[in-house]
């Protein structure tokens, strides 16, 4: 017959300070840091508006979101909707930062406003050449100064 072992004594203080420790750099500081400064910024808004910021129904989201739009880049706006998504799952409460109120209105400001800026050529400190790959068309490569003197000074076939 198999032999039972007696449990070994587990030290949960121990374990819950090395959670917490775990959980504390499961993001980086910078993110930590944008995420307070988007949920203070949603947080005012909401009681500009009178509006409640926690719990937030997608609505809320929504507007909010649409009165930042002439403001910030759609990047910004995403990391806006994860760092209010974060607080209320930190508050117990659910807000789904997919949900079709958010999400429509986020993709209706990428419509409006787009996602992408042309990118500019620079001239004086950069320095830029074209090269073409076999069979297609130019490329631009941006590169800076001192690459771009490794790549002049190297001889092409």
């Amino acid at each position: 017959m198999a032999e039972t072992l007696p449990a070994l004594p587990v030290d949960l203080s121990d374990l819950a300070a090395r959670a917490a420790e775990f959980a504390r750099s499961s993001r980086s500081a910078a993110t930590e840091r944008a995420y307070r400064s988007d949920w203070a910024d949603f947080w005012n808004w909401c009681g500009r508006a009178g509006l409640s910021p926690l719990p937030a129904s997608p609505a809320t989201v929504g507007a909010y979101l649409s009165a930042r739009a002439t403001e910030l880049k759609v990047a910004t706006l995403n990391r806006r909707i994860a760092a209010i998504t974060v607080a209320h799952r930190t508050a117990g409460l659910g807000l789904d930062g997919d949900h079709p109120a958010i999400a429509r209105v986020l993709a209706g400001i990428r419509r409006a406003y787009g996602t992408l800026k042309k990118p500019e050529i620079r001239t004086g400190g950069g320095a830029w050449r074209v090269r073409r790959a076999r069979g297609s068309r130019p490329v631009a490569f941006i590169m800076s100064a001192n690459l771009a003197r490794r790549h002049m000074t190297t001889k092409s076939p």
